[in-house]
C-alpha cells in the first residue's frame, strides 16, 4: 500500500534555546536592507549572491577568485554590514571591521588551511569560544527525532542503518560544513524536507534513516550570529569540483566549533518549509545519537509516496 506523504508546516521542536544573544531581536533577526547602490531588495532576504563572471569583469566589484559578490540587480559590489556582529562582539571586546571581513573572505579562498592566521579568522574563533563559555548556544534535547536520507535507483538494494550514518573519514566529499574527507552527520528535523536537500530524480527511491538524540547536544545557531553573512553561509553551490569555494567560510566555522566543543551547527533549511538542518561533527555514534529505523519513499514528480 502506498500512502501520500504530505509536508508539515508547523510542529513542536525539541530544541532548547540558550541565553539570548545581545541585541539579537533588535538587529540580527531584522530583515536586511537592500543594495547600497540601487536599493534592490531580494524577496528571499539573501542580499549577497555568488555569480560566475569573466575574469576581466572585476571593476567596482569584490573579487573572490572565480566569483564575485554582487547585487543580482545592478551587479555592483554589495556592502557587508558588520553592525549586528559588532554588537555581539562588543560584549567581548572584539571588533569586526568591514575591510578586514572582505579581505578574510578572499583570504580563505586562496589559503583555506591557514584561515586562522588572518586577523578575522582569529576574531571569529575567539567570538565563538566566548559565546560557548557564556552559553550562547542551543541544545538539542534527548528523544528528539532527526532524519537523514540517501537516494538510489529502484533496482539497487536499500541502504542499511550503517550506511545511513555519516561517511567514514577520508571518504566524504566536500560539503557546506565539512572539508574533503571530514566526516559530518547531516540531519534534518523534518522528514518531508529530505527530497529538497538531496535532489532526487523522478522515480528514485529515497532511504530515510530515523535517528534519536540520546544525550543533550550543544549546537551553534549560525544564522543568528552570522545573519549578515547569509550570502556566504546559505548560497547555493553551483560548482562541481573536488573543492567548492562557496563552502570554505562555513568549513572554517565548523572547524572552530569542533575545537571549541560544540557538538554541531544548526542552520536554516533550503526551502520555505519550517524546518532546521543540523551538521553534527563532534559526537559519539550510538551514545549521543542512535539510528532507529530505515524507511523508503519513492520520489513522484509533485509528491512523495511511502513504499513498503
Amino acid at each position: 500500500m502506498i500512502d501520500e506523504f504530505s509536508c508539515e508546516k508547523k510542529r513542536v521542536r525539541n530544541i532548547k534555546r540558550g541565553k539570548e544573544l545581545p541585541y539579537i531581536r533588535e538587529k540580527l533577526l531584522l530583515k536586511k536592507s537592500g543594495c547600497d547602490i540601487c536599493g534592490f531588495q531580494p524577496k528571499n532576504k539573501q542580499i549577497l549572491e555568488l555569480h560566475q563572471v569573466k575574469s576581466h569583469e572585476k571593476s567596482d566589484v569584490y573579487n573572490t577568485g572565480d566569483y564575485l559578490l554582487v547585487c543580482p540587480n545592478c551587479h555592483k559590489k554589495i556592502h557587508i554590514d558588520t553592525e549586528g556582529l559588532n554588537r555581539l562582539g562588543d560584549e567581548f571586546d572584539i571588533e569586526f571591521k568591514e575591510n578586514e571581513v572582505e579581505d578574510f573572505i578572499e583570504h580563505i579562498y586562496y589559503n583555506p588551511m591557514v584561515a586562522y592566521k588572518h586577523i578575522i579568522g582569529e576574531k571569529i574563533y575567539n567570538l565563538l569560544k566566548k559565546c560557548y563559555k557564556k552559553n550562547y548556544f542551543e541544545t538539542v534535547q534527548p528523544s528528539m527525532k532527526l532524519y537523514r536520507g540517501r537516494k538510489r535507483k529502484k533496482y539497487e538494494r536499500q541502504y542499511s542503518k550503517k550506511q545511513l550514518w555519516s561517511p567514514p573519514s577520508g571518504l566524504a566529499s566536500h560539503g557546506r560544513y565539512n572539508s574533503v574527507g571530514v566526516s559530518v552527520l547531516y540531519c534534518s528535523d523534518l522528514k518531508d524536507s529530505i527530497p529538497y536537500e538531496i535532489h532526487p530524480q523522478v522515480g528514485d527511491i529515497i532511504d530515510i534513516g530515523e535517528f534519536t538524540v540520546e544525550r543533550e547536544l550543544k549546537v551553534l545557531n549560525i544564522n543568528n550570529i552570522f545573519n549578515e553573512f547569509e550570502g556566504f553561509i546559505s548560497v547555493e553551490n553551483t560548482e562541481n569540483k573536488l573543492v567548492n569555494r562557496c563552502y570554505l567560510f562555513t568549513n572554517y566555522i565548523r572547524d572552530c566549533c569542533n575545537i571549541i566543543g560544540y557538538n554541531g551547527i544548526i542552520y536554516n533549511g533550503v526551502t520555505e518549509l519550517d524546518y532546521n538542518n543540523f551538521a553534527f561533527t563532534n559526537l559519539k555514534k550510538h551514545e549521543d545519537i542512535e539510528i532507529k529505523s530505515v524507511k523508503s519513499i519513492e520520489y513522484k514528480n509533485n509528491y512523495i509516496a511511502i513504499t513498503k
